[in-house]
């Protein structure tokens, strides 16, 4: 027995390193998971009957909860403040629909345990992992590969769609996100060309959100690399103007070609909505969303206290929309589940009122001021990474709820302010968590 014993502590650093591997394996299903369904399901679809096709989206999902099944013995982490604190949350969201539809507890269920199961094991996974250099890897290297999941889904699914996909086209943010981050880092054809087919993907899905997420993140960068504390000489700032005088010149040529593109998209079969909302000069402008971020205010000023609970928001603004509005008339039959406010900030206030609201918003806002105060590490670039691809989304659209990549921002920054913790506690001028990376 002792030198059985022996034996596995002469492996535990093996062991150790093999969980580190399946917790980065986990948090990258967080952005492959639907473009590998689609194309899955797309390369089946076509040869054999369609019930088949989604029998194998569904085995898929079937395989990935499977293995989300054994995070709890891959994550040897007390979290009982975590888990409490989560479900007084969740409870002060859920119990007023409960309370006041007793009939009505399905889609509450729902929404909890696609809370609770599809979302929540990703904060768990983040919030154990140790290794991050390991996971700032595995990103760079997915990259590609997401890319091109996206175009061969693309390619059979959205063309079948009339072009348009908004799941495929925030599917694909995260490959665009990690794409022009390792342009900034190294320069070479390779990092162009997957830039080139991530703004692809984006362009010729039809979403604006991811446009304007990935425009955000690339203000970003470069705010970041000009602000590096290095020094720039004078060819440095001719190239930088250069470059400008002629992404200026590129972008009137582009504007005066956008017909062209939205012809070239009509006769390939993808979607041309981008090109056409910029034609029509309204590229900003979403009478639908306005629709319903008004009701959603109505909502808040009727019951800015105490808020009217998660579901009871969207089941007022679904009603809301119905009564004001002539363009809801044709989503009647349908649930109200997905008729959130599409801003975060506003789907706080609804659920929680004011109060509790407002300090889980100001909260949010400290945490996000801390992720951008962390120095160059590892830990950091994947939360940069993780929240523009999982938070700035929610700003036009999703539910926070059900959202996977913003439990991994929210698991990864209480990991990485623990390390902080501890590192200050120590001061012994180390770089800590840093280190390496």
């Amino acid at each position: 027995m002792q030198k059985i014993n022996a034996d596995i502590a002469g492996h535990v650093p093996e062991i150790r390193y093999g969980v580190e591997h399946c917790k980065v394996a986990l948090l990258l299903s967080a952005i492959l998971l639907v473009p590998l369904r689609d194309v899955l399901v797309s390369c089946v679809d076509g040869y054999v009957s369609y019930g088949f096709a989604r029998a194998v989206g569904i085995s898929f999902w079937g395989l990935v909860f499977g293995f989300l099944f054994f995070i709890p013995f891959l994550c040897r982490l007390t979290l009982k403040k975590d888990m409490l604190l989560f479900f007084l949350v969740l409870l002060l969201g859920f119990v007023p629909f409960a309370m006041q539809h007793t009939d009505e507890l399905q889609p509450l269920s729902v929404v909890f345990a696609k809370t609770m199961f599809m979302a929540f094991p990703y904060y768990v996974v983040a919030r154990s992992l140790k290794d991050y250099d390991l996971l700032e890897y595995a990103l760079y290297g997915a990259a590609f590969f997401i890319n091109i999941a996206v175009l061969v889904a693309m390619k059979s699914r959205v063309a079948a769609q009339g072009g348009y996909s908004m799941g495929l086209a925030y599917a694909a943010l995260p490959g665009a996100i990690i794409a022009l981050r390792m342009l900034f880092q190294k320069r070479t054809f390779f990092h162009v060309l997957n830039v080139g087919m991530a703004v692809w993907a984006l362009v010729f899905c039809g979403t604006r959100g991811p446009m304007v997420c990935f425009a955000l993140f690339g203000c970003y960068e470069i705010i970041r690399v000009l602000g590096a504390p290095r020094k720039i000489s004078a060819r440095k700032l001719l190239a930088a103007g250069s470059v400008a005088v002629i992404l200026l010149s590129a972008s009137a040529w582009a504007y005066d070609s956008v017909s062209a593109f939205q012809e070239y998209a009509a006769a390939h079969g993808w979607s041309g909505r981008i090109f056409s909302h910029l034609i029509a000069g309204n590229f900003f402008q979403d009478p639908s969303r306005t629709d319903i971020r008004q009701a959603a205010w109505e909502v808040l000023q009727e019951n800015s206290l105490t808020g009217v609970g998660l579901l009871e928001d969207r089941r007022q603004i679904f009603h809301r929309c119905l009564l004001n509005t002539d363009w809801a008339e044709r989503h009647r039959d349908e649930s109200y589940q997905g008729w959130y406010s599409h801003f975060v900030f506003l789907d706080w206030l609804l659920e929680y009122g004011v109060v509790w609201g407002g300090i889980i918003s100001l909260t949010a806002l400290f945490c996000t001021y801390r992720i951008f105060s962390l120095p160059r590490c590892a830990i950091k670039t994947c939360l940069e990474i993780f929240f523009f691809a999982g938070c700035c989304p929610l700003l036009f659209s999703g539910s926070w709820h059900e959202d996977r990549m913003f439990y991994i921002v929210l698991g990864l920054f209480v990991s990485a302010e623990e390390y902080r913790r501890v590192q200050k506690a120590r001061d012994d001028g180390e770089r800590g968590f840093c280190v390496g990376s």
